[in-house]
């Protein structure tokens, strides 16, 4: 029982890890972007979020959806600025 715990543990501080590099990555992007930077935080979460809420939800996007996806999101995170 405690290994499986263990390797929950370790899973969770790797996600975690992965989570934070994805999200600075974005906001990297953004902020290079000239998105403000009280903004550009809360942007790369909400477009993070929508990543993995597509991820988990097994969409995949194609064509035209894809590019109308693709650019709504980007008005999400650049629009305004």
């Amino acid at each position: 029982m405690m290994e499986i715990r263990m390797r929950a543990w370790a899973a969770a501080v790797a996600i975690a890890h992965v989570d934070g590099r994805r999200r600075a990555f974005l906001l990297r992007l953004l902020l290079e972007s000239g998105v403000a930077p009280d903004l550009a935080g809360t942007r790369a979460a909400i477009l993070y979020w929508a990543y993995l809420g597509c991820t988990l939800a097994g969409c995949k996007p194609k064509g035209e959806q894809l590019t109308q996806v693709a650019g709504e999101l980007y008005a999400l995170g650049l629009g305004g600025q």
